[in-house]
């Protein structure tokens, strides 16, 4: 049961406080609490004994009998949960993003956080290395496949984009660099795609979609069907449908520029 618990605790979904007293706080942790025990299965008598509270105190609380609440338990709460503390009283003192990769990175499995943490080092040794006057950012070299998905690999480098244009160059985060000539004549080996993601891809523009496990290069597309309007995506291959938007994991971005090697 603990493992269950353990596994579900991660996909509770957080109340934040709809206002700003003590009341407004104390509210939303309870609700929050009250969705662990939901979700996760906790008993009144086992967050007692974790809190180390007395199962009446903690029954006081959970029922909105008392309007006090000790630090110690809300921590011990928070620790049992793997959240923060603004999380499970619904502060919300931490940016959305934050709170929203911390959620993702709950979520993973240790060797995929593990991943996530080597890459945010490699990012901040980039940044202390060239200063921040100077822009760079992540390259993935995917594996092609058949299909002409691009299958993630764990071999990235660091791409100097400092000297782009000023069109370019704040909006990019992130370069994939082609690995085979699937998607000629649009792009070819020696080519690396600069992903941005500061607004929704324009019609007919190349964008990069993550779906079954592998990045996609496709078009988005707005059409009305049955008198609905839905978004599909082309294959930027063949031009031919490739799926409904509900259908991809995540829109990673859209192609902002093109950056020619000149090797291998």
């Amino acid at each position: 049961m603990k493992n269950q618990k353990f596994e579900k605790r991660f996909n509770v979904k957080l109340t934040e406080s709809r206002g700003n007293t003590r009341e407004d706080y104390l509210n939303s942790l309870r609700d929050n609490v009250r969705s662990y025990m939901l979700e996760c299965g906790y008993t009144a008598e086992e967050l007692a004994e974790i809190t180390e509270t007395p199962v009446s105190t903690f029954r006081d609380f959970l029922y909105g009998n008392t309007a006090t609440v000790k630090l110690t338990p809300v921590i011990r709460l928070a620790k049992e949960f793997g959240v923060s503390i603004d999380e499970l009283i619904g502060s919300d003192t931490m940016p959305t993003e934050t709170k929203e990769s911390l959620q993702i990175l709950r979520r993973l499995p240790e060797h995929f956080r593990y991943f996530c943490r080597w890459n945010i080092r490699q990012i901040e040794k980039q940044r202390l290395r060239t200063g921040v006057k100077y822009k760079a950012v992540n390259m993935i070299r995917p594996i092609c496949t058949n299909s002409g998905g691009l299958k993630p690999t764990e071999t990235f480098e660091i791409l100097d984009i400092s000297h782009f244009g000023i069109d370019v160059r704040p909006k990019v985060f992130m370069a994939v660099k082609m690995p085979c000539d699937h998607y000629m004549p649009h792009y070819s080996p020696y080519h690396v795609l600069l992903i941005a993601n500061d607004r929704l891809p324009k019609r007919h523009e190349h964008c990069l979609v993550f779906s079954s496990g592998m990045f996609w290069i496709l078009t988005r597309s707005e059409e009305i069907e049955d008198g609905e309007k839905v978004v599909k995506y082309y294959s930027v291959r063949d031009g031919k449908f490739r799926c409904y938007e509900e259908q991809i994991d995540e829109l990673v971005g859209y192609v902002a520029s093109t950056h020619l090697l000149e090797s291998m």
